[in-house]
Parts: structure tokens; C-alpha cells; sequence
């Protein structure tokens, strides 16, 4: 009995560990384009993506792996990639190792057959990313979406006036998107001659065999590392953030040598070491004296934490809550969830105004309204528009400022003005006399009437 129940800790504990998501749909596409015919061929793409495919199936992807793709080609393989991900939902990762440009602050995936000789052409014969990006991010909050790019090397076209700048341009992630940049916004990745994978996929392929590793970890991991081994100049850049955990490979994280005991959470989002001694701190140990760190759970949740911070949306702090109910955040995140409380506004001093008008009996009413005066009444400081009216008298359209020492004021209307009608009357002799003039027989005598 007592082996019984050993047996099922064990195996309640081994089914704990694996991370969410572990039983979704996983599907990526891979592109590696190194045969170039009208820019410089590259050394490593193909390597590169044909082993992040093999590690990706090792981890339960379905992987689709194209290269040396045409633009035709490359259009065909993101709308069958999207169709997949839109059918089947889970998690979906696009990975890019070729040559990448930026336009105007907006990155292109160049594909073999480019040939771009003026910056209006690129976006007819390169594929824009933000394309890619649209049409992950609307499978909606629930997804996951991983986005790789290893196309930060020197632009292709520098020769080419006028054509795209020096690597890719820094963009917003979509919702539910985690990017990872071979570099930061502006600079260029080494593509490593002479070694079989180039520096940033080295260190990709490490993290994603790591079990148990979050990956906003894992991806952290890479930053950390490449960066050490670059000797500070080539610094991976992380955008987005995820709002559900997902771990590459199951299980329970294992010391490893990957993970640098100079961990900076600043890392995460992009946020690279502050200080010159920090950085060389990183540099400059020797190997042997680099003491692995096992990352744990509080770790993973300190990453969800500050993702959800920088997210800075309610659906990102309720993803959080959800995902680690009795976290050391918890209590803030619904403390930030709760609507804030409407700020107390002091009412404003009334006055009490007094308006006198000769005669006193006038009707006086505010313009605009149908509100009337009362003697005594208390108002808002502020100006009032009247109209003062009374039978008999002329209306009185005029304005008062009200305030604490202007509450006094006084009007007098005017009387309106007496008509007189001047009447003649006219007697029998002249009505006859002026009739006479006005008819006339035909030989111009007067015509007489007979009264």
C-alpha cells in the first residue's frame, strides 16, 4: 500500500510540473533563406533553421520547414501557416533566419529573388512583417504566438542609395505576442563564420531544450547569454508579453550551465544591463567560476508579474490573478483591477443674490431657461444672462457676475412710448367739391352729383 501511494505522488507530481498548455496544438513555421541571387548569400541561415526545426518537434511541434523561398513562395507558406493556426488554435511560432530590412520603421523578410534597387520597391518584393503580425494576433487573447527573427545582420542594400536602414525597427507586439530580435532595434547580429549555428540560435536552441522553462525565461536566458558571449555588442531584444504560461519542453527545470548567476530582471522587455560593471561582470568571470542558477517557480511568476505590469491592461493583470491565484502579487493585481473610486469634488460656496427692478412686480427670468427668479435665491459664482419683462414696459435683456462681494444689483425698466393718431374730418362741401374735381364728363364740364 505504502508503494502504492508512492508510486501515485510521484506521478501527481511529474503531471504538476508540466507546464500549461503542454497538451495544446503547437504548429510553426521555419524559414531559412541563405541563397541570395542579387545580395550577399548567407552561411548559417540554413543550418540555423533546419535545427530549431528539429528541436521544435523534439517539443511537440508540428513544423513546417521551407527554404530558399521566392517572394510566391514565401506569401504561400505564412497563408498556409495562418490557415493552420486559425484552424487548429494552440500555439503557434513563426521562425526567420535570412535577411531582414526596415522601411520607414516598418521590417520586411527578404526572400532569394529580391532584387530592390529603389526603397518604393521593397514593399512589392519583400514581405512585410506587420502582415504576419496582424494575422497571428487575431486568434484573439487566448493564443500564444512566438515570433523569431534572426534577420538582424547588415542590410543588403546598404550599396543601394536610399534603400532601408541598418536592422530592424523596434515594433509593437500584438496581443498575446512574445518577439524575439537576434538584436536591438537599430544594430546587426553576428552570423558566427565558421561555426555551425550563428551566436543568437545557439543560444535559442539551448533555451528551447531546457525542460520546465517558462518561455519569457527561456527567452530571457538567450538575451543574457548571447550578450555575454558577444562581449557586450550584440544584445537580443524581447517585445510583448504572453497572457498564458507555456513552457517549450515538460517537466521540471534542471541546473544547467545556460543560466548566468547575473541575472538582471531588467532583461526582460528589451531592458538590457544599466551598468558598465555589471556588464563586465558578465564578461570577465572565468567559466569555471560561474555558479548555475535553477530557476523556480517564483521566478517564472516574478517574469509573468512584470510582463503584466508593462502590458499595463486588465485582461493582462486578470491573466496574471488566474495563472497564480495565491501569488506574491495577487492582492495588487485585484487592488489594480478594482475600479478606481470617483475623486471627491467639494461643492462650490453658493451666494445668495438680490435683483431689484423698478417696478417691482417684473417677471425676471434666466435666458435659456425657463427658471424664474425668487427673491433670496442662491447660485454658483458666475455670470447669468436675464431677460426682465413686465406689460407696458419695454424688455430688458441684460447680464449680472455673480460673486461674494457682487450679490446686490438693481434695473429699471422703461415705460413704452404713447401712440396718438391725428383725425381730420372733412365737411359735406368739401367731400362734394373734391368728388366734383375727380369726375369729369367727356367735354371737361363738371359732373354735379344729386345728393
Amino acid at each position: 500500500m505504502q508503494l502504492l501511494k508512492s508510486r501515485f505522488t510521484l506521478i501527481l507530481l511529474i503531471f504538476l510540473q508540466v507546464p500549461a498548455m503542454a497538451n495544446t496544438a503547437r504548429h510553426a513555421l521555419v524559414i531559412g533563406n541563405a541563397a541570395y541571387q542579387h545580395v550577399e548569400p548567407l552561411v548559417n541561415t540554413l543550418n540555423d533553421a533546419r535545427d530549431i526545426s528539429a528541436d521544435l518537434k523534439k517539443s511537440g511541434f508540428t513544423v513546417t520547414l521551407v527554404e530558399n523561398t521566392s517572394l510566391d513562395q514565401l506569401i504561400e507558406a505564412m497563408d498556409r501557416y495562418v490557415d493552420r493556426l486559425q484552424s487548429a488554435g494552440g500555439v503557434g511560432l513563426l521562425y526567420y533566419s535570412g535577411h531582414g530590412v526596415q522601411v520607414d520603421g516598418h521590417n520586411y523578410l527578404v526572400p532569394i529573388d529580391a532584387h530592390i534597387k529603389k526603397q518604393s520597391r521593397i514593399k512589392y518584393e519583400a514581405y512585410s512583417l506587420d502582415d504576419a503580425l496582424r494575422a497571428m494576433a487575431g486568434r484573439g487573447s487566448g493564443a500564444v504566438n512566438l515570433v523569431v527573427l534572426d534577420a538582424c545582420r547588415d542590410n543588403p542594400f546598404a550599396a543601394t542609395r536610399s534603400v532601408g536602414s541598418k536592422g530592424l525597427a523596434r515594433v509593437s507586439a500584438p496581443e498575446s505576442t512574445l518577439i524575439l530580435y537576434a538584436t536591438r532595434p537599430g544594430d546587426t547580429a553576428s552570423d558566427n563564420p565558421g561555426q555551425r549555428n550563428g551566436l543568437f540560435t545557439k543560444h535559442l536552441r539551448t533555451a528551447i531544450q531546457q525542460p520546465g522553462i517558462n518561455v519569457e525565461q527561456a527567452f530571457s536566458n538567450v538575451v543574457r547569454n548571447v550578450y555575454s558571449e558577444s562581449n557586450r555588442t550584440q544584445y537580443p531584444w524581447k517585445e510583448g508579453v504572453l497572457l498564458k504560461p507555456f513552457a517549450f519542453m515538460p517537466g521540471k527545470p534542471s541546473q544547467s550551465p545556460n543560466y548566468n548567476s547575473n541575472y538582471n530582471p531588467n532583461y526582460n522587455q528589451g531592458v538590457h544591463a544599466e551598468s558598465q560593471a555589471e556588464s563586465q561582470a558578465v564578461v570577465s568571470r572565468p567559466a569555471a567560476t560561474q555558479q548555475p542558477v535553477q530557476p523556480s517557480q517564483s521566478d517564472d511568476e516574478l517574469l509573468f508579474w512584470q510582463s503584466s505590469q508593462q502590458c499595463g491592461t486588465q485582461r493582462c493583470l486578470q491573466a496574471y490573478v488566474e495563472t497564480y491565484p495565491k501569488g506574491r502579487f495577487t492582492k495588487l493585481a485585484k487592488a489594480m483591477l478594482k475600479p478606481a473610486a470617483p475623486a471627491r469634488v467639494n461643492a462650490p460656496e453658493l451666494f445668495a443674490v438680490n435683483i431689484n427692478v423698478e417696478p417691482a412686480d417684473a417677471l425676471i427670468q434666466f435666458s435659456g431657461s425657463n427658471d424664474r427668479y425668487q427673491n433670496g435665491m442662491k447660485l454658483k459664482p458666475g455670470k447669468y444672462k436675464l431677460k426682465i419683462s413686465r406689460a407696458g414696459y419695454l424688455d430688458l435683456n441684460t447680464s449680472i457676475i455673480l460673486k461674494a462681494d457682487n450679490t446686490d444689483f438693481r434695473f429699471e425698466l422703461k415705460k413704452k412710448p404713447t401712440a396718438t393718431t391725428n383725425l381730420r374730418t372733412d365737411s359735406d362741401a368739401e367731400i362734394r367739391t373734391r368728388e366734383n374735381e375727380e369726375y369729369k364728363d367727356s367735354f371737361g364740364s363738371p359732373f354735379l352729383q344729386t345728393l
